[in-house]
Parts: structure tokens; sequence; C-alpha cells
């Protein structure tokens, strides 16, 4: 390995294991340990999946917890959060990491049938959607080609289908607004009622 390499292992288990005790203090301990032990994973994810070399961009993905990836998104505005929903079931978790700030960005997930899901960012007046997923696609597919032939999302409003469409993904099926469905603490005054769009992409 590398000093580059090590540099960025220091790193990820400095700001990864130290935000786990610090929102988990009470799992100190054995789950710190475990965490500590995936660091080399997750180290070797960066390098494995990261299209860019990594002294070339502001920030890179690393593999995430459940846990971790649900205490940042937690910090999300809540008119925005209620269109991810109050918790993400995925099988796999990610954040984007400004690692020489020691700053997360943002996050995303996906699960093993295919579907994208729970895409943040934390980054006031400036939108990192597109990259975080490009991202978010890119290591899916890379992930389960071969495994499934479809990856899948629903998104509300015409804005986000026009933002999917425009990265490859077709429209299957919409369900017209239902009050009684509507996401939790929704603000119709700032974004109405639009309509959920379930949209996919052929591997």
């Amino acid at each position: 390995m590398n000093a580059h390499y090590w540099k960025v292992f220091y790193k990820i288990q400095e700001v990864l294991i130290g935000e786990f005790e610090e929102q988990y203090p009470l799992f100190s301990g054995k789950v710190n340990k475990q965490l500590n032990d995936d660091v080399i994973k997750i180290t070797d994810a960066i390098f494995a999946l990261q299209d860019d070399k990594i002294e070339n961009i502001n920030y890179t993905i690393v593999i995430s917890t459940s846990e971790i990836y649900h205490s940042y998104l937690n910090e999300l505005e809540s008119d925005l959060r209620a269109f991810i929903g109050e918790i993400v079931v995925a099988d796999h978790y990610f954040l984007a990491i400004d690692l020489e700030k020691e700053e997360v960005l943002g996050g995303f997930a996906f699960s093993d049938n295919g579907e994208l899901q729970g895409l943040f960012s934390l980054v006031r007046g400036k939108w990192l959607g597109e990259e975080f997923f490009d991202k978010q696609v890119t290591i899916a597919t890379k992930h389960l080609k071969g495994k499934i032939k479809w990856l899948t999302l629903n998104c509300l409003g015409l804005r986000l289908h026009g933002f999917y469409s425009a990265s490859g993904f077709k429209r299957d099926n919409v369900a017209r607004w239902d009050e009684r469905l509507a996401p939790k603490e929704w603000n119709t005054k700032r974004f109405g009622m639009p309509n959920l769009f379930y949209m996919s992409k052929e591997i």
C-alpha cells in the first residue's frame, strides 16, 4: 500500500469512527472496534469504486453504516427530508466526504433489488445532486450488473422527474397525489401536491 492509501485510511478512521463515537457514545467499545476493523474495507472501496483519482477531486465516496448515514440525513432541512422519508431501508449506504475539511457533504443508498434511494446534499447554496447521482448510478451499476437488469427509483414532482429523465431513466408509472399518503411534514405551500413517478433504467 502506498503512503496516500494510509493517509486516507487514517483520515477515514478519524472521521467515521470519531463521528460514530460522538453520535452514539453508548455504543463505543465493541461496535467501534467493528467499525475500526471495517476501515480497511472502506478505504479499499474508495480506490476500487472511485472513477477519478482521489487527489483530483474535492470529495470522495465512502461506504457507510446505516446508523452513520441516518445521523447525517437527520441534519437535512425538514422540508427537503420529506422527499426522502424518515428512514431509508437499503442494503448499501454511502457518504460523500471532504477528507481535508473532515465534512460530510451528502449521501445516498441503494438496495440489491436495484432501487436507488436516499440521495441528499448538506451543502447549502450549491446543488451537488447531479454529481452524487452519477456516483450512485455508477456504483450501483458496478455492484449489481449481471445480478439484475434494471435500476429503479421513485420521485415526487416534475422537476425531479426531469432530472432523472435526463440521466436516462424512463417513466414506468405515475400515482396521483393522495393527501392520505402524503409524506410526514410535507410542505404543501412550498411544494404543492406533486404526482409520484416510478422510473427505471436498464443496466
